[in-house]
């Protein structure tokens, strides 16, 4: 799902960047492995079952996803 919204993000709407923030790790996971990077840390961004925990930001460019993409086909 995340593969598909991303290339219509930018195949589609011509999107030059995207930006992910995350508070699970497993997500964090799944957008790393389709290129993206991990550009910084919001601390202590929320409070999820009682404790504080930060997002993890992302971003990616239409010209990293397009070599993702070759690699991804």
């Amino acid at each position: 799902a995340v593969a598909l919204a991303t290339r219509h993000a930018f195949g589609v709407l011509h999107l030059r960047r995207l930006t992910f923030a995350t508070h699970n790790p497993a997500a964090a996971r799944i957008v790393e492995r389709l290129g993206w990077t991990q550009e910084g840390v919001l601390r202590k961004d929320a409070i999820l079952a009682g404790e504080e925990c930060d997002a993890l930001v992302f971003g990616l460019l239409a010209e990293e996803w397009r070599k993702m993409e070759m690699i991804l086909q």
